[in-house]
């Protein structure tokens, strides 16, 4: 009984483990994309305001 006991303990905290891995990632994957949207728009907005004010400096940069 003891033995049964320690296995099933065993079990439940491996799927604990593994869920908690799999959520992790998953935060990190949307973190990452979040952060790229937002340097995305800081840099869309930044050519916008270089091609008003001269269309040769946005050119050059890319």
């Amino acid at each position: 009984r003891k033995e049964e006991g320690r296995r099933k303990e065993e079990e439940g905290r491996k799927k604990r483990e593994g869920r908690q891995r799999k959520r992790g990632r998953g935060r990190k994957k949307k973190k990452r994309k979040k952060e790229e949207k937002e340097k995305e728009e800081e840099e869309g907005r930044g050519r916008k305001e270089e091609e008003g004010e001269g269309e040769e400096e946005g050119e050059g940069e890319e």
